[in-house]
């Protein structure tokens, strides 16, 4: 791991995204870990690891939007990054609406923790 303990999660169900984006990250001296299913990413990723996530839009076992949902239901916060060679302006919407919830509940819980 690089000296800054933050790792970059990629999940993305194409072998040769998964390849270049690590190479990528790699080549600015980060850490990187790849999943090429939800389901993997779910079950290896270790939480107590700070990072952020680049994540595949379209995939074939769960879009990366039911990711991101998920991690909301998890109560993971992690920030992430979208990549989709299928994008289009309402998935972006979509996923812009599910974060500024995600963001609001947040606050909300943490405002009434506080009284």
């Amino acid at each position: 791991m690089n000296n800054h303990g933050f790792l970059i999660y990629i999940l993305d169900d194409d072998n040769a995204v998964l390849e270049a984006l690590s190479s990528l990250v790699r080549s600015v001296g980060m850490s990187v870990e790849c999943f090429s299913s939800a389901s993997a990413f779910f079950n290896d990723v270790n939480w107590s690891t700070c990072g952020c996530l680049i994540l595949d839009v379209r995939m074939p076992e769960m879009s990366g939007l039911d990711v991101q949902r998920k991690l909301a239901e998890l109560g993971e916060q992690i920030p992430i990054i979208f990549i989709s060679g299928h994008g289009d302006i309402p998935m972006a919407v979509k996923a812009i609406k599910r974060y500024r919830d995600w963001e609001t509940d947040r606050k909300s819980t943490r405002l009434n923790s506080s009284h």
